[in-house]
């Protein structure tokens, strides 16, 4: 592997930038579309190497997306895998939720990434990127994690009596000072006694264990998008961000939904592993009954209108059709 030179990012060389995404068979496509907007987006002096954390890609998948990339200069994409029966004990907290297993990978970056990398771009694979990563990866350190303030944190905050909460879709870590501090074992071991007690997961556990060791990104590294009512404000913002995140269960790939970046993300489609492969939107229960959504949209949006934002959170919760 090349000198790291990320503590040096001012030199006119080739700039490192260490990536890390987690992805199983399920999304695998949507992995490649993502990867597919880095490599199109990167500058021509950086040298990406993207680290897949393999929660059980298949094999033709896997092929497929180190064929396609292989020809792109300085892109390179190598797969790490993991055995997930470790977090097979939190299962029963996914059940009813859209996210996977595969989540919880996020807490082990430290030990499984090569010793030799000290800093790392966390990425989920429903974003989008659209620049360099260049300036997100040489951003100076004021924490050894950083994130983008969550689009949901007056709630969160609230519910877990923080001071603050990041989405963990997009996050700048600090390897070697998580290695310092044995951060992997502080989040396995608060994560193993909360199960059943946290909302969001493994993105809970990263921000109540590492509280006092956070600090806040732009939002243009984090634009959180989404169908629902609400969320015209991100949505604005998402128009000019450097990186777009699809969060909630209605992805611009999921049937009757009118994303606001759907085409975006089926443009990139064209221009990724998948590119000569027919697309099947994936199917949804809110969105298949018909009825039932319209009533949430109406409802949602008086709501939304009319209430303070924590009752606005409260009461679509409540309203939510659950896949």
């Amino acid at each position: 592997m090349p000198i790291d030179r990320m503590n040096n990012c001012s030199l006119p060389a080739i700039t490192n930038i260490y990536i890390c995404m987690a992805c199983d068979e399920r999304y695998a496509e949507i992995l490649g579309v993502s990867l597919a907007s880095i490599a199109q987006n990167k500058a021509a002096d950086d040298s990406v190497y993207i680290y897949v954390i393999d929660c059980g890609i298949s094999f033709k998948s896997k092929e497929r997306i180190t064929r396609y990339f292989q020809a792109n200069h300085n892109f390179h994409v190598f797969f790490i895998s993991i055995d997930l029966e470790q977090f097979s004990v939190f299962k029963k907290d996914l059940e009813k939720s859209h996210i996977s297993i595969s989540t919880y990978s996020r807490l082990l970056l430290s030990s499984l990434l090569p010793s030799n990398i000290k800093k790392v771009i966390y990425l989920d694979c429903d974003t989008i990127v659209r620049t360099s990563l260049q300036d997100l990866f040489c951003t100076e350190m004021q924490t050894d994690t950083m994130g983008v303030r969550d689009v949901l944190e007056p709630y969160n905050t609230q519910r877990l009596k923080l001071s603050k909460y990041v989405n963990a879709g997009v996050l700048l870590i600090d390897l070697e000072k998580w290695r310092q501090e044995k951060t992997e074992a502080k989040l396995l071991f608060f994560a193993l006694n909360k199960i059943g007690q946290l909302k969001y997961f493994d993105q809970d556990v990263i921000n109540v264990v590492l509280q006092d060791r956070i600090s806040y990104l732009d939002v243009l590294w984090n634009a959180q998008t989404s169908p629902y009512p609400g969320s015209s404000k991100q949505n604005r913002y998402a128009k000019t961000a450097h990186i777009i995140h699809f969060v909630s269960d209605l992805k611009p790939w999921v049937s009757n939904i009118n994303h606001p970046f759907q085409a975006e993300w089926f443009k990139y489609r064209k221009r990724s592993p998948w590119f000569d492969s027919d697309f099947l939107f994936w199917p949804s229960k809110v969105t298949n009954n018909s009825i039932k959504w319209k009533c949430y949209y109406v409802v949602s949006s008086t709501v939304n209108a009319l209430l303070p934002p924590f009752l606005k959170w409260k009461i679509k919760k409540l309203l939510r059709i659950k896949e």
